[in-house]
């Protein structure tokens, strides 16, 4: 079973190209995955992450307003990043001395008193930042704005062998797998086209002969999936039929998420001081008291020390904004200066929407979807000024909120299933041949913290699981772990530990 994953660490001596891994979305656990993996293989791998989306964060996304709004953005997905284990300590003092984060200064209301006394960090260039920052260290190589539409395996054709090494004889070790990925470029038509699809029955595709004209087949030794379980089992081609032998379908299908809308309200430059009265605090959670539909407000541009300095200096004194106003903004405002941030012109303010609502209306159009918002924050915040930009965003998969249980078909089972044994071979050969043919999305998640061993996932999880061993696939992401940054590195290492 080991013999095609030691493959990956062969000596680049004995063959003449490294090894070729493709990682499948582009939020942290992908990143993180190819950072661990350039520390484990050490030059015998080159990774490729591709994603459908036009840049790096998956659910650790920043929205960049291109309107009125020009020159200011927010953090759409997850807001803050929280320490919580000494697993991810390493990557939190990486980030640190980078100055990709700073410490959360100021006010965030109605906090769960909890995760007030574990540490807090915001990103000041965006939460984005970090993601981006974790794959240029790892140096693979990004693919923007492609989906995965099918897997497929075949004999890989024989690499030249190096001068003075062993020829490998392929009658005593049966010839070398390969991942075929067909790939589909990603384009506002395209785009819009899945979402109708979306809307009308989760797990529709397109028919395979019409998908097959329009994608790219690329190569690769290994493949590991980050992406949400409901869009890994779309992906066509062998794939479903080796999940279905692997015995991992059912588990996938379990898999629930939250669902949520956030919206970004941009101001103009002269609204500063209008919206630093109506929202006093950084962010502030709001309970079902207070509003059925609002969750989570914050002022992302105070959150993440963003002030233009003539507004820093009313946070010294001379304000006429409440005392609470005044000293978040002293805290923001300092944050933003150690961190180099010079301000930015538009005040940007994000709202993240409950669970129960987005679950109610998770397949609307999000432009019938902001006014709903929009009503219900006023209600909360009646002084707030008018945005000169919004944008409404929806997060289908935002959480987890059941993780995967189910078998590990090459290592220890989840909550007793009985596990899978031996190669996937046989059930690769009885695949029939088919047309040739990819966060956490909210405030960041409350947590007592963990003293968990590295390298370890968090109890009751697997973090990622071999799923295929010749060619290898590796199924990873928050589905097999837990929707924060403490998750996604434990999920990263157990796929560098996987592919060793």
């Amino acid at each position: 079973m080991r013999r095609s994953l030691a493959m990956l660490k062969s000596s680049v001596a004995a063959v003449a190209d490294p090894k070729k891994i493709l990682i499948v979305g582009g939020g942290p656990t992908a990143a993180l995955t190819a950072a661990s993996l350039k520390e484990r293989l050490d030059g015998a791998a080159t990774v490729t992450i591709l994603d459908k989306a036009r840049g790096l964060g998956g659910r650790m996304s920043t929205h960049r307003a291109n309107g009125a709004g020009a020159g200011a953005y927010a953090d759409s997905g997850a807001q803050y990043l929280t320490e919580l284990s000494p697993r991810s300590a390493a990557w939190f003092d990486r980030l640190r001395k980078a100055g990709v984060i700073v410490p959360l200064q100021g006010e965030m209301a109605g906090q769960h008193l909890g995760q007030k006394s574990l540490r807090n960090y915001v990103a000041p260039s965006g939460i984005s930042a970090v993601v981006k920052h974790i794959a240029a260290q790892s140096g693979a190589t990004f693919v923007p704005s492609y989906r995965l539409v099918a897997l497929d395996v075949a004999d890989a054709p024989e690499p030249p062998a190096a001068k003075g090494a062993a020829v490998r004889d392929p009658r005593a070790d049966g010839p070398r797998r390969q991942w075929v990925a067909h790939v589909e470029r990603v384009t506002a038509e395209s785009a819009a086209a899945a979402a109708a699809v979306k809307s009308k029955g989760v797990g529709k595709s397109a028919p395979a002969e019409d998908a097959a004209s329009r994608t790219e087949k690329r190569y690769f030794d290994a493949v590991v999936l980050t992406c949400p379980a409901p869009q890994l089992l779309e992906v066509q081609g062998d794939l479903p039929a080796l999940l279905e032998g692997a015995g991992v379908v059912e588990g996938l299908k379990g898999v629930t998420y939250s669902s949520r809308y956030s919206l970004i309200l941009y101001f103009g430059p002269g609204d500063w001081p209008a919206v630093l009265r109506a929202l006093p605090f950084v962010g502030k959670y709001c309970d079902k008291r207070e509003s059925d539909v609002v969750r989570f407000v914050s002022f992302d541009s105070l959150k993440r020390g963003q002030v233009p300095p003539e507004f820093a200096a009313e946070g010294r004194g001379g304000s006429d904004a409440p005392d609470s106003a005044s000293a978040t903004l002293a805290a923001a405002a300092g944050a933003g200066s150690s961190s180099g941030g010079g301000g930015e012109t538009c005040p940007a303010v994000i709202v993240h929407t409950s669970v129960e609502f987005g679950r109610m209306y998770v397949d609307t159009d999000p432009a019938l979807v902001e006014p709903v918002i929009l009503e219900h924050l006023r209600r909360l915040f009646p002084s707030l000024p008018e945005p000169v930009e919004t944008r409404c965003h929806r997060w289908r998969y935002s959480q987890v909120m059941q993780g995967y249980k189910g078998p590990q078909p090459f290592g220890e089972d989840i909550e007793g299933s009985e596990p899978l044994r031996g190669s996937l071979r046989d059930s690769h050969a009885a695949v029939a041949p088919v047309a040739q043919v990819a966060s956490a999305g909210g405030p960041a998640a409350a947590s007592t913290g963990s003293t968990a061993l590295a390298h370890s996932p968090p109890d009751g999880t697997a973090g990622a699981i071999l799923t295929v061993d010749e060619p290898p696939l590796v199924l990873a992401g928050d589905a097999f772990t837990a929707s924060h940054f403490d998750g996604c590195v434990a999920s990263a290492e157990r796929v560098s530990a996987l592919l060793r």
